[in-house]
């Protein structure tokens, strides 16, 4: 009986040992995971700050990736809308004194999304001079690494400029079930 006892409770104590390296193994992967998105969001923000290599820039987005922008009221898929969004080679765009296009004041990261704050600075469009502009963007990964879905909230000024673009909030459906 003794024996039998002392069977099922060193089976018990391996099993639980067991369940413990099994949750530090996931815990450490969530972690690594973590660390890898948190280095990928950092290196995409450094390439968009340098602002010199668009190829490279784009190489972080998944093909079908989509990008928001919020306050315009602009949403495009795929890389070749992307592209066409951001538009690095307008001639009329330049980043005049500026050293960097944007300044990341903090990444945040969460499994596989973050959450990037900061601003971009002064630059010349078309003689017109604008920023800095404070801006926040939500960023999240797929499996591979690669940004599938951004969103970018920036405080454009002078907002004069852009009160003829789409308004965001007209795609919001709201519930039948949360009016009177």
């Amino acid at each position: 009986m003794k024996t039998r006892f002392f069977i099922l409770l060193s089976i018990g104590i391996l099993l639980s040992g067991c369940q413990l390296t099994d949750n530090q193994s996931t815990k450490s992967a969530a972690e690594k995971s973590k660390l890898d998105s948190k280095k990928i969001v950092s290196e995409f923000m450094t390439a968009y700050a340098l602002h010199e290599d668009f190829d490279y820039f784009m190489s972080f987005y998944a093909e079908n990736a989509q990008v928001e922008d919020v306050i315009r009221g602009k949403k495009v898929k795929g890389k070749k809308q992307i592209r066409e969004l951001f538009n690095w080679h307008d001639p009329k765009l330049s980043l005049g004194n500026s050293v960097s296009a944007v300044v990341v004041e903090q990444i945040t990261v969460f499994e596989n999304s973050a959450v990037v704050t900061g601003f971009f600075m002064p630059f010349v469009y078309d003689g017109l001079k604008f920023g800095p502009w404070k801006m926040t963007m939500l960023l999240t990964l797929n499996e591979n690494g690669k940004i599938v879905e951004q969103t970018d909230w920036i405080n454009y000024t002078p907002k004069v400029l852009f009160s003829n673009d789409p308004d965001s909030n007209l795609t919001i459906r709201v519930p039948k079930y949360l009016l009177k």
